[in-house]
């Protein structure tokens, strides 16, 4: 029992020791001096030197007791020092905050100041000029000029958007961000010309001044606008690139229906699309939205069907739904199926053709079918 209680008095000693060692690397030396005298007098040997001495002390479980409201003395000493090495800095920085430079200005302007970077639409379809400074030379489109063999020169108008990077009076230095290719173009440009910047949730609202407007879309000319803003609030497809300039009547679609259509373009890209529309549609209560995709394995279903439709033998068709197929949705709503698939002639003879199917969401278009190479 002798032997357990001495190992126990080691352990908490080394234990304390540590603690006092910590502290000491913090810079926290009256602290740790203190701890390791509590530890030292926990340690037998040295407890019981002290308590031939001190006879108080004597015991040893008096020896453990006091040796530990030592260390304690020496930790709450150490936690005290810390507290207060850092209140000045504290207090410092709420009696004297620190002033902070202001910030560097976004961009480099030759004139003027910087402007914070909004992006903001142009107003109308007729171009603004950009210019080298502020009511400065207009700037040359050389790529424009070398392919069309006359001076062209830098403009924007409403299907671009501008980066407004510096002011100057009346004049804005601006940065074209939309549409992507011509990104590199900026320069200077009245004011007037820029849209207000929109705020979070606001939809800019196109006015007559947007729209290039010809013999045919004269006559539905309230219409137009009213459906084209309802088409670039409410079309997914439509939020960020709509371009109002290029309204016209859709030939075909006039045509097939036995009314005036007109279309917006919409998109960027691959995802460029043509939203039609007449002019009922403008008070129409049902919202504009993307057209729905056909389902994939509908869409395979039917442009096998219209394999076996147009083969000699439907029944000798094998129609290949895995190692040739492909499919692929467009921004306007519809579905290509490509494949392949092979048939029996009337002698007999296995043959294997290509098949591509047009779909949408109402069902098969048009199809095509040639014989494979």
């Amino acid at each position: 029992m002798a032997t357990l209680r001495t190992v126990v008095r080691w352990l908490i000693a080394g234990f304390f020791g540590l603690g006092a060692f910590g502290i000491l690397i913090d810079g926290s030396v009256l602290s740790a001096l203190i701890m390791l005298a509590g530890a030292a007098l926990i340690a037998p040997p040295i407890g019981r030197a002290i308590g031939q001495r001190v006879a108080p002390l004597k015991a040893g479980v008096v020896q453990v007791v006091v040796g530990f409201v030592v260390v304690m003395v020496g930790v709450i000493a150490g936690a005290a020092q810390q507290g207060t090495a850092t209140k000045p800095a504290t207090a410092d920085t709420t009696t004297h905050p620190s002033k902070k430079a202001p910030p560097a200005p976004k961009f480099t302007c030759e004139r003027g100041t910087s402007a914070d970077g909004a992006v903001v639409n142009v107003l109308g379809k007729d171009g603004h000029d950009l210019r080298n400074a502020p009511d400065g030379e207009r700037i040359v489109n050389e790529k424009a000029t070398r392919v069309l063999g006359s001076t062209q020169y830098q403009t924007i108008d409403n299907s671009t958007k501008v980066q407004i990077q510096c002011l100057d009076g009346d004049w804005a230095r601006v940065q074209i961000t939309d549409p992507e290719w011509l990104k590199e173009h900026s320069g200077w440009v009245l004011r007037s010309a820029l849209a207000a910047p929109l705020k979070p949730g606001e939809v800019r609202e196109f006015t007559d001044a947007d729209f290039d407007w010809d013999k045919h879309t004269q006559r539905d000319k309230a219409a137009i606008i009213k459906a084209v803003n309802r088409i670039h609030r409410e079309d997914p497809r439509c939020k960020e690139h709509i371009y109002p300039s290029l309204v016209a009547r859709s030939a075909d679609e006039t045509k097939k229906r036995g009314k005036p259509v007109y279309f917006v373009n919409c998109g960027t890209g691959a995802q460029t699309v043509n939203v039609y529309f007449d002019a009922a549609r403008a008070d129409d209560p049902t919202p504009f939205r993307a057209p729905r995709f056909i389902d994939k394995m509908r869409a395979i279903d039917l442009c096998e069907a219209y394999a076996k439709a147009n083969a000699s033998h439907p029944s000798t068709v094998e129609f290949s739904r895995f190692l040739d197929i492909a499919t692929s949705e467009h921004p306007n709503g519809r579905t290509q199926v490509q494949s392949s698939f092979t048939a029996k002639n009337s002698f007999g003879l296995e043959l294997k053709f290509n098949i591509r199917c047009l779909l949408d969401e109402n069902g098969f278009i048009e199809g095509n079918i040639s014989e494979a190479r």
